[in-house]
């Protein structure tokens, strides 16, 4: 079993940080709206470093295949003889409606 923590704590050692000028990042302005709030410092994270593997002499780094980038093709309009054939369904529909708004009219007449 771990005995009692030996020094400050991580977050004690970061607010101690953030509060030194220079070492945290810029501090917020304090809302006007709440001025009782404390602000939040920002946290600055480190860069994460990159890996470096040493090359032995006369070895060729192996190439890393990718694969080919999708070819998306631009849609393609309808065919006119498509687009007649919508136009021609559309005002045979609004015809019939007008038959049909015509004979109810007549039968509700007599």
């Amino acid at each position: 079993m771990p005995g009692p923590p030996q020094g400050p704590s991580e977050y004690t050692r970061m607010m101690a940080a953030a509060s030194i000028p220079g070492t945290g990042g810029p501090a917020a302005p304090a809302s006007p709206g709440f001025p009782h709030m404390p602000q939040m410092p920002q946290a600055n994270m480190p860069a994460v470093p990159q890996a470096h593997v040493p090359q032995m002499p006369g070895m060729a780094q192996p190439a890393i295949p990718r694969p080919p980038a999708p070819q998306f093709a631009a849609p393609q309009p309808p065919p006119a003889s498509a687009l007649s054939n919508k136009l021609l369904l559309g005002i045979l529909g609004l015809l019939m409606f007008l038959v049909g708004g015509l004979v109810v009219f007549l039968l509700t007449r007599h």
